[in-house]
């Protein structure tokens, strides 16, 4: 989504609230599903800022130090540390202090991992679609 806007502004468009605007996304409920749109965001980021001569995010080295990145990441946008636990109990759920645990390394290490990953093979890409 964020892509998408910064291309629209970028060509010209403008962007404006429609209050009846009804957007649907297909729920990602097991982590394979998740961590695929992780390596797609971040490849298609990352090849499109080597085709463009600059370097992705997560070629700085902080990305590359386990908890660094997503911890900044979530105190800048305000989220909790693990699980919204407020939110999860308003429609019932209560996960268990394994389920916490298995989140804060999915967060914290596996999804930023992939993302890493991603974004050398996208950068690495879209350099070489520069050169020709």
């Amino acid at each position: 989504d964020y892509d998408l806007a910064a291309r629209s502004r970028a060509a010209g468009g403008r962007l404006a609230y429609a209050p009846d605007a009804v957007v649907v996304h297909p729920t990602m409920d097991d982590a394979r599903r998740v961590l695929r749109k992780v390596w797609r965001v971040n490849e298609g980021y990352a090849e499109r800022q080597g085709a463009r001569g600059r370097r992705p995010e997560r070629l700085r080295l902080r990305s590359w130090i386990p908890f660094i990145q997503p911890l900044y990441g979530r105190v800048r946008f305000h989220h909790s540390l693990g699980f919204d636990t407020r939110r999860l109990a308003e429609h019932g759920l209560r996960p268990s202090p394994r389920q916490h645990l298995a989140a804060l390394v999915f967060f914290y290490v596996t999804q930023p991992a992939i993302g890493n990953v991603a974004q050398v093979v996208g950068w690495l890409r879209g350099r070489s679609t520069r050169r020709r």
